[in-house]
């Protein structure tokens, strides 16, 4: 999640092109459009998650 951040900055503050991040982060450069045209990214969470079955009757 630091890379998008990172990577958010350096195209649209720093004016570099996404060519060369994406070099330097060592990602696809249809990542990097992808993250430029998402908004700030937002981190979902979750449940707790469900038992297992088979764990439930063992000491």
């Amino acid at each position: 999640m630091q890379d998008v951040h990172v990577l958010r900055h350096q195209v649209l503050v720093e004016g570099r092109s996404r060519i060369q991040v994406a070099r330097e982060l060592g990602i696809s450069r249809n990542t990097v459009r992808r993250y430029l045209g998402l908004p700030e990214p937002v981190r979902r969470e979750q449940g707790p998650r469900r038992r297992s079955v088979l764990g439930l009757g063992w000491p």
